[in-house]
């Protein structure tokens, strides 16, 4: 007999802004010469740091962004999107040398073959220790081939420096492209500013002398990476858990989080609030299959789905899990020794894990987290399933959604 554990947790939350979203509008920023004022912001610590190093020090719901400038030396722990965007940007700024220095969890992750790209387009990239220093130059080459299967932020990374590609650039990928949903994103926000990439087949290109128009306001819709843990806690209770604010028209990647579960059973529903004029995304007590699940198309969600799959009716298979074994930590290791901790059956078959439902209702234990906030929110939703199950540390949660406890906290 499978577990069906029930939450008393309810309430509606309303989160802060899509770190995803926002660090694009940071970079984007760098060609603006307007002020613009962003509202619904995000406290991450990934924000926060790609932030600082343009110079925007105060982190509030509503930010002006005036006179970005990338500084000449500057730090980023652990937001390896915010290197990789970075990177580029620096590497195409004829002349001027930039400083990154990097934490070490964030040395140990691939950022090679961006290099190697970069120098190709003639910047001159050296490393010294965690250090990075980066001498920029005007882009030799207007054509690129790139493998794709490590990460699609140097692709969204390229793409956003439109601008410094005077006379255009073709980009060719050689591979399956992980997180493509990211680049869809990045091309959506370019569309709005103004920029429109012709992408045909596995080629995407930018236009010659591309320009970013100026927007004076823009609003951030709400983290959908982040609001996947308290819908999740929401499938467990009867009166339900509920996000705002929620875009009809997202093209966050996690989005896909609410199709998934929905035709697997699951009921998740968008409700719109007349009284606040709002959308808001609801989860509710229901029972649900397994999915099978491709991890290319949304890795992020690879470690919440496996807590969801223990309480699905039926056998749960993710797909292309090798990838996860290049993010904050060997995600794929994490989440099997965990499981496994409490009971689970969870296998790895080649690239696939297989997971079938709980079975049995764990004992006390402390899961390892890995000191990665997508394994510490994850386990967390166990935690506030079975009590006897504790997570060694929450803190690492930070890095993408600071108000995770507190925020779980408020629904009781």
């Amino acid at each position: 007999m499978n577990i069906k554990p029930i939450t008393k947790l309810h309430g509606t939350l309303k989160l802060s802004g899509s770190k995803s979203i926002l660090q694009r509008i940071l970079l984007i920023s760098l060609f603006l010469k307007d002020e613009m004022s962003v509202t619904n912001w995000s406290d991450s610590e990934d924000v926060r740091e790609m932030a600082k190093a343009i110079g925007v020090e105060a982190i509030e719901n509503q930010v002006t962004l005036n006179d970005t400038c990338l500084r000449s030396r500057f730090h980023i722990e652990e937001s390896a999107t915010a290197l990789r965007f970075l990177m580029v940007y620096a590497s195409l700024q004829a002349g001027k040398e930039t400083i990154i220095s990097i934490g070490e969890r964030l040395s140990e992750r691939p950022h090679d073959e961006l290099i190697k790209t970069m120098i190709t387009l003639g910047a001159t990239i050296a490393k010294n220790n965690r250090d990075i220093v980066v001498l920029g130059a005007n882009p030799k080459v207007e054509s690129l081939v790139i493998d794709a299967g490590i990460s699609s932020q140097y692709i969204s990374a390229l793409l956003l420096c439109a601008p410094c590609f005077e006379k255009g650039l073709t980009i060719q990928i050689n591979s399956p492209i992980v997180s493509k949903n990211y680049i869809d994103l990045t091309i959506a926000l370019m569309d709005e500013f103004g920029i429109q990439i012709e992408e045909k087949e596995s080629t995407y290109i930018i236009p010659a002398q591309s320009r970013y128009n100026a927007k004076s306001e823009f609003t951030c819709e709400a983290d959908l990476s982040s609001a996947v843990y308290p819908l999740s806690l929401g499938l467990f209770s009867e009166e339900g858990i509920g996000v705002t604010p929620i875009s009809n028209h997202t093209k966050q990647p996690d989005f896909v989080f609410w199709k998934l579960l929905s035709d697997a059973g699951a009921d998740i529903k968008l409700h719109y609030t007349e009284k606040t004029e709002e959308t808001v995304l609801i989860a509710k007590k229901s029972d649900y299959k397994g999915f099978n699940f491709n991890a290319r198309r949304a890795p992020d969600l690879v470690p919440v789905l496996s807590i969801l799959a223990l309480f699905a009716t039926t056998e749960t298979v993710i797909y292309n899990v090798g990838y996860l074994k290049h993010k904050e930590s060997d995600r794929v290791t994490g989440i099997i020794e965990n499981l496994k901790l409490i009971g689970a059956e969870i296998n790895l078959d080649e690239d696939m894990l297989k997971i079938n439902p709980l079975t049995v209702e764990p004992n006390e234990i402390e899961l390892d987290s890995y000191n990665d906030h997508r394994l510490a929110m994850s386990f967390y939703i166990l935690n506030q399933l079975f009590p006897q199950v504790s997570v060694n540390s929450m803190s690492s949660v930070k890095k993408s959604y600071s108000n995770f406890v507190s925020d779980i906290n408020s629904l009781r």
